[in-house]
């Protein structure tokens, strides 16, 4: 299982890295953190591309400088992989910004930073029964 965090706040990816690991320690993801989401993006194109088998499950900041998230999501809006699941992870209360992302029919969910392991395990508690 891979595990992408895209958000351009260094503290950000340490605090979500070590909430992920300690909630899914059994489960051994491997987490990979992108501050840039053009990087973000090219590494889910290739991942497209190759057809790999594995799932991903990304973390998605919107509010980054240059290439943003909703950068990232019209990026990936034309391939309509089931492989990857998208969670905006994002400091965004905005209405405007929750009716938008329900445009983007792979991003699973809108939530408000920060993550906390209760969360984390709902989610991926929810991924595991959407798989079977």
């Amino acid at each position: 299982m891979k595990i992408l965090l895209v958000d351009d706040d260094p503290m950000a990816h340490l605090i979500n890295e070590k909430l992920i690991s300690a909630a899914m320690d059994d489960r051994n993801p491997e987490i990979i953190s992108f501050y840039k989401a053009n990087k973000a993006l090219a590494f889910n194109l290739q991942h497209i591309r190759s057809n790999s088998l594995e799932k991903l499950y990304i973390f998605l900041d919107l509010n980054m400088p240059e290439f943003n998230g909703w950068d990232f999501l019209e990026g990936l809006k034309e391939f309509n992989d089931n492989k990857i699941s998208v969670y905006i992870l994002t400091s965004s209360i905005s209405k405007t910004d929750r009716q938008k992302v329900a445009a983007y029919k792979f991003v699973k969910d809108y939530l408000v930073k920060p993550l906390s392991i209760p969360l984390i395990t709902k989610i991926f508690n929810q991924e595991i029964v959407r798989c079977k």
